[in-house]
């Protein structure tokens, strides 16, 4: 068998089916570079349809498409009776086994692994080509192997049949030779109907060069009359121009002398103008003795082949003035004249963008009528402003099919109708960037839509304009840009040094010597592991070698301590440079100073994932470190803990001793707590107050459990801050991975369902998440919903409990106390809303609302009668200090009710007066200035130290009802009764008793000095009217 020799490259043709724009680019230019046809499609189904219709040697086909894969395209091919033998070529990024398999059993014959290599890509298109072609020889020899046999098989039997009966063998004879005559008469038959319906000429000579014989194709494409040309010689009738007719016939006598064939070019000009070629077969004919009696002509149109032949020339033109830098005018004519000669129906043009990017500039359109391509210079950019100006405004594509019709051409259309130009198109032009340049635009004299290998083509086109174009522009600026580096490379911060393949430097800027500390002389022909040598400079050297081994570029960051002693850290580039050979002569090396950056970069990767204040992780830390606990989990089947922890009352402590003592104690508890947790524990910050905890590697609940009382024994130690003693206690939810949830969100919101739980279980104690949780977090988040509506639909209430003289019996007060009575959901004590509306903020305006209740209450029950005022007293909230300008709002509330100071009294609570905070020691101050009673409510239950009862101007304790509850029998308890009361004898204050429900209680009191009180003994709490019809029965 005979080794496979490539054809013409022309006659090879691949179909390439990717959907990347940029892979066709790259695979298309470099085998069309090589000589083959190019066939692109960027579907599954467009690939499917150029198969069928170019009936492609190759198929370079991509697997991952849109639409239907590269997998079931090619078994659909396979399936195609027509397409079935076309060998395809898969181009994968994918490198899974299972997916080749896939592919081979689809029908593939071999794989291509993205990023493409040429040379393989070349070597297996080539390969499988080859391949291809020999198996058509070998089916080809095989036929012929058959035939020969079928006929060797048939000359037995019938010299078997011969040498059974001469009388046989005779009339075999005679029949074979009237089956020979017969068979003679069909084929000349055959030839003439074959001849007669031929698309190509077939034109038959005798031996006086006359036309024996002329087929219909030969006058239908040289627009003969029909029959005119028979029995004609050349000179008597002759079409082609580029050949006489004595030329002609001279080269069919060649033929008949000499019996060799001969190809003979002729070139025709059409009815319509346009110009086609023919390729003329003439061979010599023979008679039965094999005598030359003429010659027969075959011709093959070849008009396609000379017009790309053409065009190839005049591309390879554009290229050859791109590669010598020719001047652009001539370039973009080239180009031009590219484009009208492949399609010769096309008028093209091409506008480039002027310098301020708001017109296009006509400055190529030689097809074009003069005062049309002038009346179009200087077009706006813009929506709707013909095909060009629209095109380069979307940076897109635009095909106008009617030029009369479309709104695109309202403002032109009398001038493209003018001279003669009915539909147009336009792609933008843009450089490497994707910066517009300018478009390429296509006339047509007829209306109509491009096909895709009309757009194909201009697509192409505009790409070579935009090198050309750009290439100009880098040009004007090269020089500027050579001036421009050297002073750069003097001057600039950056280090460059260059090395040769032994790792010296050939090459220093100033910048270099600086930082190494010596003269250039002395830096030249060093390696780095000399100067300034060292671990880190035998790396950079080391990672200079690899770079000449690879030829690929390197970046790395350098910390090392410059000749002067400054620690620095460098950003360093290091890029081959090539010879004319294509190998590596040296390195570049670029280093950047990036102390600061790298320091920057250090500080906001922490302050990304660590809290500013206490140095913990955030909350962003801490997702990423659940996160890999759940890896690991899920791996070794394991389980984690979840905490969330809050501190009890932080905001009082906030408000009242300031921010700055806030945050030391976060800091302190911050401390304490990574002192409970193990080292691979995470103690998270969240924000404010709310701490977070991830617990790794639990083996039950008990784990927890002791955990969870070490965090709460830690917080029994007061905190000592600025010289002051805190205590603060916190609350802790718990959530367990994976018993409550496998997600993380929901194991935030379990455990903070937990902790709030925990608050509300008293504050100071842990709980675990349950079920019924969420089912309480809903109802508070609906109860805080409804809250916020309450004032607003007038659902507040203010009820009043007396207050007690106990010696007479009689009312010389009131507490005002808030009732919500909800329009869903009925009456909803405090206990149940006050925590919420603290939390939300919602107290300070519902604060207000009760105070200025409260004094309009005050004034109907005070302002007829002549003795003994009955003082209303209202609880503030220490947020309507800290958020709102009380004492203003009080003035004002007061002159707005009419209530005197002393029908007033302020209740509260101890936490408010922690410190010597002159901000709220000024404001109780200004409201004592007032004439208003303040009172302490709870008195007792708060902190330890009563100095601040001598700091500010406090009038009245309240006994909290926890002391009351259990006198006289406990006597811890009754103890500390007589303990309160002796205070505030001592200093002078009133008492007024809290939750007094026996006599024996009320006697106890009265024994011991304590004169006022209040509680179900006396009274509950009553609606206004009720308590005003209770001061009528006692005539006050």
């Amino acid at each position: 068998m005979t080794e496979y020799i490539p054809t013409a490259m022309e006659s090879r043709t691949i179909l390439i089916v990717d959907d990347m724009p940029t892979n066709i680019a790259v695979v298309e230019d470099s085998l069309s570079a090589r000589g083959f046809n190019i066939v692109v499609a960027q579907d599954g189904e467009e690939a499917m349809r150029r198969a069928r219709l170019v009936h492609p040697e190759l198929i370079l086909l991509d697997i991952m498409m849109p639409g239907i894969d590269g997998i079931q395209v090619c078994k659909k091919l396979k399936a195609d009776e027509d397409t079935r033998d076309i060998p395809v070529i898969f181009m994968t990024a994918l490198a899974e086994i299972e997916r080749k398999v896939e592919g081979f059993e689809a029908g593939g014959v071999d794989y291509i692994t993205k990023p493409l290599d040429f040379n393989e890509v070349l070597a297996r298109i080539t390969t499988h080509l080859k391949l291809h072609e020999l198996q058509r020889q070998l089916e080809a020899q095989n036929r012929e192997l058959r035939h020969y046999r079928e006929w060797l098989e048939d000359q037995v039997a019938q010299r078997t049949v011969e040498l059974s009966s001469s009388n046989a063998l005779l009339q075999r004879e005679i029949e074979e030779r009237k089956h020979i005559e017969s068979v003679l008469r069909e084929s000349e038959q055959k030839f003439r109907t074959l001849a007669e319906n031929s698309p190509d000429m077939i034109i038959r000579y005798d031996l006086d060069c006359r036309r024996a014989f002329v087929n219909p194709a030969y006058y239908l494409k040289t627009g003969t009359p029909y029959g005119a040309a028979q029995n004609k010689r050349p000179d008597d009738l002759w079409k082609p121009s580029n050949i006489s007719p004595d030329e002609f016939k001279a080269r069919l006598r060649h033929v008949m002398d000499t019996g060799m064939p001969a190809e003979i070019l002729l070139e025709f000009t059409l009815a319509d103008g346009r110009i086609c070629y023919e390729s003329l077969l003439v061979v010599a004919e023979r008679d039965s003795r094999g005598e030359i009696i003429g010659t027969l002509g075959i011709g093959h149109d070849v008009t396609e082949l000379i017009r790309h032949e053409h065009l190839e020339e005049i591309r390879l033109r554009i290229f050859e003035f791109m590669a010598r830098g020719g001047e652009l005018n001539q370039i973009l004519s080239l180009i031009v004249t590219y484009v009208e000669q492949a399609s010769p129906s096309f008028l093209a043009s091409i506008m480039l963008l002027d310098a301020e990017g708001k017109h296009l500039l006509s400055t190529h359109s030689p097809s074009l009528p003069k005062d049309y391509s002038e009346a179009i210079d200087n077009l706006p950019i813009g929506e709707g402003i013909g095909s060009c100006g629209t095109a380069a405004w979307r940076k897109d594509t635009v095909i106008v099919e009617d030029v009369r019709t479309h709104p695109y051409w309202s403002r032109y259309k009398h001038l493209a109708t003018a001279a003669g130009l009915l539909s147009s198109w336009s792609e933008p032009i843009f450089d490497s960037t994707g910066k517009l340049l300018g478009t390429f635009g296509i006339y047509q004299r007829k209306t109509g839509y491009p096909s895709p290998e009309d757009m194909e083509l201009v697509r192409r086109a505009s790409h070579l304009a935009s090198i050309a174009i750009e290439r100009e522009q880098s040009e004007k600026t090269l020089f500027q840009q050579q001036q421009e580096l050297r002073s750069l490379i003097e001057n600039t911060p950056d280090t460059i040094t260059r090395y040769n393949a032994e790792c010296r430097r050939i090459f220093v800027n100033p910048k270099t010597t600086e930082d190494l500390g010596v003269s250039r002389e002395a830096a030249l022909n060093s390696t780095p592991s000399e100067l300034p040598g060292g671990e880190a400079f035998e790396q950079f050297e080391q990672q200079i070698r690899r770079v000449f081994d690879t030829g690929n570029p390197d970046d790395f960051e350098l910390a090392w301590r410059t000749g002067n002693g400054k620690q620095t850290v460098s950003y360093i580039r290091l890029t081959p440079e090539f010879g004319v050979d294509g190998q590596i002569v040296s390195v570049l090396a670029v280093g950047r100073d990036i102390t600061e950056i790298d320091e920057y970069r250090q500080n906001i990767h922490h302050l990304a994932f660590y809290d500013v204040l206490t140095d913990l992780p955030n909350r962003a830390l801490l997702v990423d470190r659940i996160k890999q606990s759940i890896a690991d989990a899920a791996w070794h089947a394991g389980q984690f803990g979840f905490m969330m922890l809050d501190l009890d009352r932080f905001k009082e402590i906030n408000d009242t001793l300031g921010h700055n003592i806030g945050d030391e104690l976060l800091k302190e508890v911050a401390s304490r707590l990574l002192q409970c947790v193990r080292s691979y524990d995470t103690v998270a910050r969240l924000g404010g107050d709310e701490f977070s905890l991830l617990l790794p590697a639990m083996r039950d609940s008990d784990d927890l459990t002791n955990i969870a009382q070490k965090i709460l024994g830690c917080f029994e130690p007061p905190f000592n801050i600025a010289g002051k003693e805190i205590f603060i206690s916190c609350s802790i939810g718990i959530a367990l991975y994976p018993l409550d949830s496998s997600d993380i969100d929901t194991l935030f919101r379990y455990a903070d369902s937990a902790m709030y739980h925990a608050k509300q279980q008293g504050r100071n104690n842990f709980q675990f998440y349950s079920e019924e949780l969420t089912v309480r977090s809903a109802e508070r988040m609906a109860l805080e919903i409804a809250l916020r509506k309450a004032r607003k639909n007038e659902e507040f209430e203010l009820y009043f409990q007396p207050q007690i003289d106990i010696a007479s019996g009689r009312i010389i007060g009131t507490e005002a106390l808030l009732r919500w009575n909800q329009k869903d959901q009925g009456m909803i004590m405090p206990d149940r809303f006050i925590p919420v509306a603290e939390e939300t903020g919602l107290i300070v305006g519902i604060g207000e609302w009760v105070l200025e209740s409260a004094c309009r209450a005050a004034t109907k029950w005070n302002q007829d009668r002549k003795q003994g005022n009955v003082k209303v007293a209202v609880n503030l909230s220490s947020r309507q200090f800290i958020q709102n300008d009380l004492v203003g709002d009080i003035v004002r509330i007061l002159e707005a009710t009419q209530c005197k100071a002393e029908w007033l009294k302020l209740e509260i609570t101890e936490s408010l007066l922690l410190d010597d905070d002159q901000d709220i020691l000024e404001k109780l101050t200004a409201l004592h200035g007032l004439g208003l009673e303040i009172s302490i409510d709870d008195f007792g239950t708060g902190y330890s130290s009563l100095s601040y009862l001598h700091r500010f101007p406090v009038s009245q304790l309240k006994i909290d009802r926890s002391f009351v509850r259990d006198i006289p029998t406990n006597e811890d308890k009754a103890e500390l009764v007589k303990a309160m009361i002796s205070i505030a004898q001592a200093l002078h204050l009133t008492l007024v008793a809290e939750g007094v429900e026996t006599q024996e209680q009320s006697n106890y009191l009265l024994a011991n000095g304590c004169g006022v009180a209040q509680g179900y003994l006396y009274g509950r709490p009553i609606p206004a009217t009720a308590f005003e019809e209770l001061l009528q029965r006692q005539g006050i």
